[in-house]
């Protein structure tokens, strides 16, 4: 049905949510991905909206300026685009009920204490990642209490096998194989769609890590989906080398180890695609 609100999550994204049997509330991260390797841009949490759906600041609904205003390739009328940072944010788009997640057939989202039990590794996920921050594990948090999600691919199949890190550096190093410790039977889905069946007019809170709270009021037209995007890419191009997706072990650091992150926690390996091996497409969960 078309009209409808989404909220759609892209990039470098983790779902956490309580583990329990009742309704599914997620909070969506986007880890602040943080580099020894110069050669790895860092990654920038953005929410984009089309001008046309936003209640403007003059009628007191939108109390957060955008970041920036940018025209991107669309047919006119939904060609300007309103793009907010949200380094620092905890964003709250209401709802209640839970969220249904539906995956499209043979695609997982994979969680990461499904991972470390592999490695015999209990998991303790840091709360204190349900919030944004600006020197944080995670840089913004979107928590959605209602909904229908779908997760999907949106370009190509994601992960085929998963690796040890520390052999995957050694074979991108020339110095050893990297032997597959799990083949998922289904493959990483690198997009989740969040319709807000029913609504037609949204505000969303966002709460700054310091200083007052703002908010942005988003309007439907009714005819066609109006798409709120909540990105976390960085500005690279896809690499044709190395086959592995290193950016996946930064997810690690939204749980709590006692020494640091582990040197062989499992990180995807790629398939081919026309624009390289690496990009910013596999997400993860973590159930806590």
């Amino acid at each position: 049905m078309a009209g409808q609100i989404v909220l759609r999550f892209y990039g470098r994204v983790v779902m956490a949510a309580p583990q329990s049997t009742g309704s599914l509330v997620p909070t969506f991260l986007m880890p602040d991905m943080q580099f020894s390797d110069a050669s790895n841009e860092q990654h920038r949490p953005l929410m984009t909206i089309g001008r046309r759906h936003v209640e403007v600041a003059q009628t007191g609904q939108t109390t957060l300026k955008p970041s920036y205003r940018v025209m991107a390739g669309a047919p006119i009328r939904d060609a300007e685009q309103l793009v907010w940072d949200l380094r620092g944010y905890t964003v709250d788009a209401g709802g209640s009920g839970g969220v249904a997640v539906t995956y499209d057939s043979g695609l997982e989202l994979i969680d990461l204490s499904q991972l470390e039990a592999i490695k015999s590794r209990p998991t303790t996920f840091n709360q204190a990642s349900l919030q944004g921050s600006t020197s944080g594990p995670v840089r913004a948090a979107i928590r959605v209490g209602g909904g229908a999600a779908r997760a999907y691919s949106a370009s190509r199949p994601m992960a085929n096998e998963y690796v040890d890190l520390d052999a995957a550096r050694a074979n991108a190093a020339g110095t050893g194989p990297a032997p597959i410790v799990r083949r998922p039977a289904a493959l990483d889905i690198d997009i989740i769609d969040v319709t807000l069946t029913g609504l037609s007019r949204l505000t969303l809170a966002l709460s700054p890590s310091t200083g007052a709270g703002k908010q942005v009021t988003v309007v439907s037209d009714g005819v066609t989906d109006t798409i709120i995007g909540f990105s976390n890419l960085c500005v690279c191009l896809p690499k044709d080398y190395p086959r592995f997706d290193f950016e996946f072990a930064q997810y690690y650091n939204l749980l709590t180890y006692g020494a640091g992150v582990p040197a062989d926690v499992l990180i995807p390996g790629l398939p081919p695609a026309s624009l390289g091996y690496e990009d910013c497409d596999n997400m993860a969960q973590i159930r806590y």
